[in-house]
């Protein structure tokens, strides 16, 4: 082995690869240590996101389309004419977890980020379609009626929910 300088950090054709690729090994392990520090100072006080018992409510319906009330959710398809548990539809089913909407088979659902709804400037839709911001009454009307915030009618793939207001506070909040 090699040692240039006198140093330790500069071996060259050992086991560990080169002088690069050991740098690059050393940056990796100080950014690991910092972010680490960085998420145990962040818990010790308290910069977690919390979330609120509404909030909690409104995931669990987003991700799974069943009410922790127990009461029913029903989704409407095709114009009204078919209607199917919630659960076989939740919004995450399309939309994502991340609420970023994931296109397939040619249907290319919205962003239901809260800061992509409520730009305060008109937004177009895949389809040319053109909306503006939303507050949360008009998600609700747009989740159960499938009407946008300019009062265009959505896609037919977009179920229209049967919810009880509490869990459509608890949706959008």
């Amino acid at each position: 082995l090699y040692e240039a300088a006198g140093s330790h950090d500069y071996l060259y054709n050992d086991t560990t690869g080169s002088v690069k690729t050991r740098k690059i090994r050393k940056i990796l392990r100080v950014f690991a240590i910092a972010t680490t520090l960085t998420s145990s100072v962040s818990l010790l006080f308290g910069a977690v996101p919390r979330w609120s018992p509404e909030e909690l409510r409104g995931k669990d319906i987003y991700r799974t389309g069943v009410s922790p009330s127990g009461r029913e959710i029903v989704a409407s398809m095709g114009g009204g004419t078919t209607e199917v548990a919630g659960n076989l539809m939740p919004c995450a089913n399309c939309h994502g977890f991340d609420g970023r909407g994931h296109p397939e088979g040619g249907v290319v659902p919205s962003s239901l980020r809260w800061t992509d709804l409520t730009r305060p400037y008109d937004v177009s839709a895949a389809g040319g379609r053109r909306r503006g911001p939303y507050d949360a009454r008009l998600l609700i009307r747009a989740i159960t009626l499938g009407i946008d915030a300019a009062g265009n009618q959505l896609s037919a793939a977009m179920p229209r929910f049967s919810l009880y207001r509490t869990d459509a506070e608890n949706l959008v909040a």
